[in-house]
């Protein structure tokens, strides 16, 4: 069984997590579809 105080500290961390994970993801998903060239120049 899990205790209570960790699955709650497990649920808000999820909801916090999550959501930045998925801007993130989406985020450099777009940049390389966008351009991989600039990218590519700047590391460089």
């Amino acid at each position: 069984m899990i205790d209570a105080p960790a699955l709650n500290l497990y649920e808000r961390f999820s909801n916090i997590v999550k959501p930045v994970l998925f801007r993130v993801v989406h985020a450099n998903l777009a940049s390389l579809k966008q351009e991989p060239k600039p990218i590519r120049k700047t590391a460089k």
